[in-house]
């Protein structure tokens, strides 16, 4: 799956990018890349099913610090997608940081 993206509000207001989304057969999960303007890098996470959303998990070092970060995938259309990203620092449970809408253009 290839994508372009550009977020318009949020706390990625301005960034624009370009993601590719893979399936490993071996690891039985999905790969995602992204490329975004307002990072350096490679921003890579990996994604499984539960149940009916598609769910990516990242974790990073932010400050010396393990950032978690969890993408939930709902409500998959034909023309849109809905994504919800929590967030947690170190062993802190992980709070709903935005959600954001993708349409298909």
């Amino acid at each position: 799956i290839l994508t372009d993206f550009e977020e318009k509000t949020g706390p990625m207001a301005g960034a624009a990018g370009h993601e590719v989304i893979t399936w490993d057969a071996a690891k039985s999960s999905y790969d995602a890349y992204a490329f975004v303007s307002d990072g350096p890098g490679c921003f890579t996470r990996t994604g499984t099913w539960e149940k009916e959303q598609l769910v990516f998990t990242r974790a990073m070092n932010a400050g010396g610090k393990t950032l978690r970060m969890r993408f939930v995938y709902t409500e998959a259309k034909p023309d849109a997608i809905t994504i919800e990203v929590y967030m947690g620092i170190g062993d802190a449970p992980l709070k709903l940081s935005f959600t954001t809408r993708a349409k298909r253009i």
